[in-house]
């Protein structure tokens, strides 16, 4: 097991686009900064000093913003790769494999998050950002990332090519915001149905946002900017809901049906059952009751 995550950790180290992807998530961070650097000075009035509260929290938002579509681009690629890299050194199927495969994407992905955390770690300097907002978005943040690669995993698995499992990846991960944004847009209702509401709040951004959005400014020179972002993410859930939790509960119950999936189709035909599912199967009843005990936790009705 341990020789096996560190071939797959050097197979994919060693792929230029891994460097690439350090320096593009550093390039994401400063377009995310320059991008809030930008609003504010177009928001600017003589007549309403801006706050450095509502500086901060608009750097974070566009830092938080930018890091998770980075992830979200990001993640099923690597993991698509380190699939592709299996196949070319035609490495046979075992669970053990996988599971290195899988902590080897993992680790890739957590690398290339460390380097936005410099960014982030500015952010306390305003005054206005807590730091359990900001470590509750970096969860979510890191979530997304690991998801993201169970995700990429499952497809490069399920159709074997790598332009295939892009298009799948991209083209799945469009219609699913597709979807989500058009509930929060077309949800008018003061209190939505708790369908559409766990919906929404499996929307990455929304997500994301929600550990800051309780405090966003409710008037100021940049308060109708912010407000115009959390109605196009929350629609009319109210603000103060924390729908992270409901994303990161949803995303956990998630990964380990994908990687469930995975392993069922890696396997050689005739596919058998194995320890592994009943370990997998375990693994999986246990969180369902852990998520129904927590359902006052990360169920936003209730909250």
């Amino acid at each position: 097991m341990i020789r096996a995550l560190i071939d797959e950790w050097h197979w994919l180290l060693q792929r230029r686009r891994i460097g690439l992807a350090l320096v593009g998530t550093a390039l994401a961070m400063l377009g995310a900064a320059y991008g809030s650097f930008q609003l504010v000075s177009a928001a600017l009035d003589p007549d309403l000093p801006l706050l450095g509260a509502q500086m901060g929290r608009v750097f974070a938002v566009s830092l938080c913003l930018g890091l998770q579509g980075w992830m979200m681009i990001l993640a099923p690629p690597i993991a698509i790769t380190a699939h592709d890299l299996a196949m070319r050194y035609q490495i046979a199927y075992t669970p053990a494999r996988l599971l290195a495969r899988l902590l080897a994407i993992w680790g890739t992905t957590g690398l290339i998050l460390t380097v936005a955390l410099p960014f982030f770690s500015l952010l306390p300097l305003f005054g206005s950002v807590s730091l359990a907002e900001i470590g509750w978005a970096l969860a979510v943040a890191l979530v997304t990332a690991l998801l993201g690669g169970v995700y990429g995993l499952c497809l490069a698995a399920l159709l074997r090519q790598v332009p295939a499992a892009l298009f799948a990846s991209y083209g799945a991960l469009a219609l699913w915001l597709v979807i989500v944004w058009a509930l929060a847009a077309t949800t008018t209702m003061t209190t939505p149905p708790d369908a559409v509401v766990f919906l929404i709040a499996l929307n990455p951004f929304a997500a994301i946002l929600a550990p800051l959005a309780p405090a966003f400014p409710p008037v100021g020179p940049i308060a109708d900017d912010l407000q115009g972002i959390i109605r196009l993410t929350h629609g009319a859930i109210a603000r103060h809901a924390p729908l992270h939790y409901t994303y990161l509960a949803g995303s956990g119950l998630l990964m380990m049906l994908l990687f469930w999936v995975t392993s069922i189709v890696e396997r050689p035909l005739p596919r058998r059952w194995l320890r592994l599912d009943i370990l997998l199967g375990a693994l999986t009843a246990l969180y369902l009751l852990g998520l129904f005990w927590s359902r006052s936790w990360w169920w936003p009705i209730t909250r």
